[in-house]
């Protein structure tokens, strides 16, 4: 696992630490009225960051901040209900309340989302596990299922980019584990191709299989 996002904003609700003030937080925007600007001002940008029980948010530089990486406090102004139903797949998930969708947004930005926000808010483990079983609920009805094709497709990619991600930690087999067992019902369901799942080699090292 990586701990920079190098010239990149985080998303809304990433985790972070200052590095002086102590304080954690999370972000929640960025601004550019140097007015406000604290630590480093030469800068273009710095980060509003909203913090429990405070009705202030706080203002700080991208070097000021520290990516909170690992068992990361979840916000409790996220609100959620935890149920997965036909009529409201991850629409009351914390995963969904922390911004993942696969509406509105491109594979790239979910994975911001699941690498900076809601892995380490949440565990690889939840966060894959709340991805399957939207697809078990979206495969339940064999009849219903093609019209989620494009979606599920988009969130096995989800999948094998987190089975990647979680290598070489202690969770690469749980993780391995389950995702080869919903990719098992996927390819049996035709929902994805072969090269869309990822073998476990004898080594343990997950790999996308190449056309």
């Amino acid at each position: 696992m990586t701990s920079a996002m190098s010239d990149e904003v985080w998303p809304l609700h990433t985790p972070v630490k200052h590095k002086h003030g102590g304080y954690i937080g999370w972000v929640h925007a960025t601004t550019t009225m140097k007015e406000i600007f604290t630590g480093d001002t030469s800068v273009k940008w710095q980060y509003t960051i909203r913090v429990n029980d405070s009705p202030h948010m706080k203002v700080a530089p991208p070097g000021d901040l520290q990516w909170i990486e690992m068992q990361a406090p979840f916000p409790d102004y996220v609100m959620y209900q935890e149920s997965v139903s036909d009529k409201n797949y991850l629409q009351e998930t914390r995963l969904h309340a922390l911004g993942y969708q696969i509406s509105d947004l491109n594979s790239q930005e979910r994975w911001n989302i699941l690498k900076y926000v809601a892995i380490p808010m949440l565990g690889a483990k939840e966060v894959v596990r709340t991805i399957m079983a939207v697809i078990s609920s979206r495969i339940a009805r064999p009849a219903n299922a093609g019209k989620f094709r494009h979606a599920i497709r988009e969130w096995n990619r989800d999948l094998n980019a987190i089975a990647l991600y979680c290598q070489g930690t202690t969770e690469q087999a749980a993780i391995h584990s389950v995702i080869s067992y919903i990719q098992r019902k996927l390819l049996d369901g035709k929902m994805i191709e072969t090269k869309d799942a990822f073998n476990i080699m004898k080594n343990g090292t997950a790999v996308v299989k190449e056309e």
